[in-house]
């Protein structure tokens, strides 16, 4: 029999939130400016041990990474796990995580952030526990360092239980209608790189019946085809029941035949199952936090997205 899906509790202003770096070195000076806005917030912080470690491309060694996020995912002072960037070496560290899940699900809590921590987002959803989908540490700032205030404003909304029954969209952003119909099923997915690189492992996506998320960056439009060309082949789009598309962001230009957007679009089609895309859910200037592994309904029509009920 299944495990029952697990929300996480309300993280409220004064609660501490555990950083961490599971995948890419960190810029200690974005984390530092990111830290004191959480602060302004009023949320409390706990640096992991080997935060500032670096191993080129990595930010640490892979066991030092590993015990970081542990011992931050079952530490009771801690009522939130959010990565300070994203990068790569998420997927690195999955082996490592089979040992604490039955700690986790006796406690468990948010996690938070986006691209490569979607190996992690994908490990929570095959032991049925919810997380969110929102920024990273770092990409709380712009290149000049200023908040992104919507993408705040949803993280501490989010980690506080507060979601709008309507996914709200921030001033510049129209996301677009590919195939129109209604769709109701579990949030699941992420980044579309990572989703596609750990099929054929024990943490490869379940896409039954869900709706899922897919975003992406520096991706050309043919390596985005290969990616989805092989969830198709592997039965993952078809299992679904519709998709959400974040932006696309620095996959191409305007001048590539077919464009990221075209793409993506054509495969996402040929399902014949609702999907709408452009929303703020990934690389791009803002990020909306979302609870992945919770009850969402969408309206690829119109579109928008809904949460029928309290994912927690």
């Amino acid at each position: 029999m299944a495990e029952e899906w697990m929300g996480v509790p309300e993280v409220i202003p004064g609660d501490t939130i555990g950083v961490v770096a599971p995948s890419g070195p960190i810029d200690e000076d974005r984390v530092a400016l990111a830290l004191a806005t959480l602060e302004e917030v009023g949320f409390r912080s706990k640096l992991a041990e080997n935060l500032r470690a670096r191993r080129g491309y990595l930010a640490g060694d892979d066991v030092s990474r590993a015990k970081d996020l542990t011992r931050m995912l079952v530490d009771p002072d801690v009522q939130a796990v959010i990565a300070a960037r994203g990068g790569y070496g998420a997927m690195r560290l999955l082996p490592y995580l089979e040992a604490h899940w039955s700690a986790l699900r006796t406690c468990p809590k948010a996690l938070v952030g986006f691209s490569d921590i979607t190996a992690l987002h994908l490990a929570f959803q095959r032991h049925r526990l919810v997380s969110l989908h929102g920024p990273v540490l770092e990409s709380l700032l712009d290149r000049e360092g200023q908040v992104r205030q919507p993408s705040l404003d949803s993280l501490v909304d989010g980690l506080g239980g507060r979601w709008a029954e309507e996914l709200p969209v921030p001033v510049g952003y129209s996301p677009w209608c590919v195939t129109p119909g209604r769709a109701r099923g579990r949030l699941v997915g992420g980044n579309l790189s990572l989703i596609a690189a750990t099929l054929g492992t024990p943490w490869e996506i379940d896409t039954q019946g869900a709706v899922v998320l897919l975003e992406d960056v520096g991706e050309k439009p043919y390596v985005l085809d290969r990616y989805l060309t092989q969830l198709a082949l592997a039965g993952k789009l078809q299992a679904a029941a519709g998709f959400i598309v974040g932006e696309l962001v620095h996959c191409g230009s305007d001048t590539d035949v077919p464009t990221a957007d075209e793409v993506v679009s054509e495969h996402l089609a040929r399902t014949a199952l609702p999907c709408s895309a452009g929303w703020p859910l990934g690389h791009g200037a803002q990020k909306l936090t979302v609870p992945l592994g919770a009850m969402v309904e969408i309206d690829a029509s119109v579109p928008a997205v809904f949460f029928p009920r309290a994912p927690r």
